[in-house]
């Protein structure tokens, strides 16, 4: 009997230690009879629901505490039933004001020695934290979504073993005039907007190897064949696991045509300085010499020398030639600016340019547009036209054809010259424009200097296209916003 006894105080004993460990764990815990009926819990349980133990036992573990499963065709009570091994739920446990909580049961059941059920206890884990930062994770990467997707960079994602392209922005695609399904799911190198696909896998492999970019200058082309410059950078990341590799490119276009144009009218300036400001002081004395040599020639004593006479007056003709055209290029060099129609001048030139085709066994075809008068110095325009015309021409063969344009496009007068001959060298080109650069063989390299420099005083772009077939200068005028329209889209802008 004593023995009896003393094995029941154990029991109670053990019992009441165990109880007060549940009762002070900071791990909410819940136990409850086969019924659904409430048996137990502890201070966390309680502190996380905001119930007291009072109102806990007149409710059901089940109904009263508003477990809700992730799996609304089944209770959480039939489930824990269907199951001999401790079981893990997802639920959403109802507090006592009404919030809910995201919560992980792991409920174990307690049986007799016949295998009947005695009662259930499950420990709550609280998924809040772990929500939150799910949540806030999947908010950052949609906001990182957002971001690559209507950033000014063109930018792609390629996984970094098989070059194989993951996503591109849209900005990349407005650029290059490709579809998405044109890009995503190929290789880089089988995407033809790559100049030299060299460069890029030179990149590629800097990148693998010291897991460090630097950017470097890349080419590209765009749907259409235009071949664009831009600078590459890249960086590492990890998208779900996969080493992928963000490429961003910054194009540079039309600023280094910019910096490349305002390079080019700095030169002009200077050259123009310098022959505002010396070239009057050389043309007096050379004019005063050719005088002087064309008395000496026709005197009988230097009848022999007569032609060498000729030679030297020639040669200061052809000298005073060129000082009038570095004249042309001063900068200070006053310009009235008038209404005038493009197609006019040309039109007035035609008879004089028909003239020189002819005698060179060339010839002319004009397609004179309807454009709007433009502020311009018709004497300086006339030059411009006579210079492209000049040069065109001695640029092709015998029986080739000029062909000059006037048009109005995207809100610019145009003037384009065309001729057939056999292209510019890729050297000369980014030189064109320079004093002194020239492929002829007797030229000055001074006319089409004075192009750029009249064309920089009436706010107008020069273009050139050039390959095997021939070369085209285009000549863009801006056309001025008449005030009245002006005004009407800066009221409208502000509505």
């Amino acid at each position: 009997m004593l023995a009896s006894l003393k094995q029941e105080v154990q029991h109670r004993q053990r019992f009441q230690f165990l109880t007060e460990i549940f009762e002070h764990s900071f791990q909410p815990f819940i136990a409850y009879y086969p019924d659904g009926s409430f048996m137990m819990c502890n201070s966390a349980f309680r502190r996380l629901t905001g119930f007291m133990e009072e109102e806990l036992r007149n409710m059901s573990a089940s109904i009263g505490l508003g477990f809700q499963l992730h799996h609304p065709d089944r209770s959480w009570l039939a489930l824990t039933r269907a199951t001999q091994e401790p079981l893990r739920i997802e639920a959403e446990l109802q507090t006592r004001d009404g919030a809910s909580i995201p919560v992980e049961l792991l409920v174990h059941k307690v049986v007799d020695d016949g295998g009947a059920v005695l009662y259930y206890y499950a420990f709550v884990y609280d998924q809040s934290p772990q929500k939150q930062a799910e949540e806030s994770l999947t908010k950052l990467k949609e906001t990182l979504a957002k971001i690559f997707r209507v950033s000014p960079g063109l930018m792609f994602v390629c996984s970094l073993a098989e070059r194989r392209c993951i996503d591109v922005n849209d900005r990349f695609l407005a650029a290059i005039g490709f579809h998405r399904e044109e890009m995503v799911g190929h290789q880089l190198k089988d995407l033809d907007i790559w100049v030299d696909i060299a460069e890029l896998e030179e990149a590629l492999q800097e990148i693998a190897e010291s897991k460090a970019f630097q950017e470097r200058w890349l080419r590209y082309r765009s749907k259409s064949g235009e071949v664009r410059l831009a600078l590459f950078g890249a960086e590492l990341v990890d998208i779900d696991g996969q080493l992928c590799m963000l490429g961003i490119l910054t194009d540079m276009t039309e600023k280094t045509r910019v910096e490349r144009e305002l390079a080019r009218l700095n030169r002009l300036n200077t050259v123009g300085e310098i022959a505002a400001s010396i070239g009057h002081e050389i043309r007096n004395p050379m004019t005063t010499v050719s005088g002087f040599l064309q008395m000496l020639r026709e005197r009988e004593e230097y009848f022999q020398e007569k032609g060498y006479f000729d030679i030297m007056i020639e040669e200061l003709n052809r000298a005073n030639a060129i000082i009038r055209e570095f004249l042309l290029l001063a900068k200070d060099k006053p310009v009235k600016h008038e209404p005038g129609n493009l197609s006019s001048i040309v039109a007035t030139l035609l008879p004089l340019l028909q003239a020189a085709a002819t005698a060179q066994d060339k010839n002319l075809k004009a397609h004179l547009g309807k454009v709007p008068d433009i502020p311009l110095d018709e004497q300086e325009i006339r030059q411009v036209i006579l210079n492209l015309c000049g040069n065109g021409l001695e640029a092709m063969e015998p029986g080739g054809t000029l062909v000059i344009r006037t048009y109005l496009q995207d809100g610019e007068v145009v003037l384009a010259v065309q001729d057939q001959g056999c292209g510019i060298p890729q050297e000369i080109i980014d030189k064109l424009g320079r004093p002194f650069v020239t492929t002829k063989e007797k030229g000055t390299g001074v006319g089409l200097s004075v192009c750029y420099s009249i064309a920089a005083r009436h706010n107008a772009v020069i273009d050139v296209e050039t390959g095997a077939t021939g070369t085209t200068f285009y000549v863009r005028f801006a056309r001025p916003v008449p005030p009245g329209q002006l005004l009407e889209s800066s009221t409208a802008s502000t509505r």
